[in-house]
């Protein structure tokens, strides 16, 4: 019987490789947000030497994919 609501996705999500230490302060690897543009588009200031999975480049700056980093700045402003 298949559930509704529940599929594989259509391409393979991405798993945090630093276990969302950004979310927890655990590592210095907290991005200052720089705008969030269209209500949609996280733009972000990195650490330096930060390797993150969901840090994007855009031009010569860098944008977060993080569904869960964006919630948080959607919902809570930080």
């Amino acid at each position: 019987m298949h559930q509704i609501g529940v599929e594989d996705p259509p391409h393979p999500v991405r798993k945090c490789t630093n276990r969302e230490a950004c979310l927890s302060n655990e590592k210095n690897c907290t991005c200052q947000i720089q705008e969030f543009l269209y209500d949609m588009i996280l733009f972000v200031k990195p650490p330096a030497n930060l390797e993150c999975v969901f840090m994007m480049p855009l031009g010569e700056d860098f944008f977060c994919a993080s569904p869960m980093r964006n919630e948080i700045y959607e919902r809570w402003g930080t």
